[in-house]
């Protein structure tokens, strides 16, 4: 589980997260001191970097989001595998 404070931390981990995370990969998120900003600028970076938002969760003085990796690729090419 990784944690971000603020817009820049949270571009620099979906930047890292877009190049390190396998096809199908999943991650949880909690985004923490300016949370509704963060939960409303990450759907955006999360398509940006070929991410998806697979669900929220409201915590305490936060939010736990949880991203997958389905695009981009890796997953392109065990996708395409399957179409004759």
């Amino acid at each position: 589980m990784f944690e971000v404070r603020s817009v820049k931390e949270l571009r620099r981990l979906i930047e890292k997260l877009s190049t390190e995370l396998e096809c199908d990969e999943e991650v949880s998120i909690v985004l923490r001191s300016v949370p509704n900003e963060l939960l409303t600028l990450a759907p955006k970076y999360l398509i940006s970097k070929e991410l998806s938002l697979t669900d929220i969760e409201e915590v305490g003085n936060g939010y736990i989001i949880h991203v997958i990796k389905r695009f981009g690729r890796g997953c392109s090419k065990n996708a395409s595998s399957g179409f004759t």
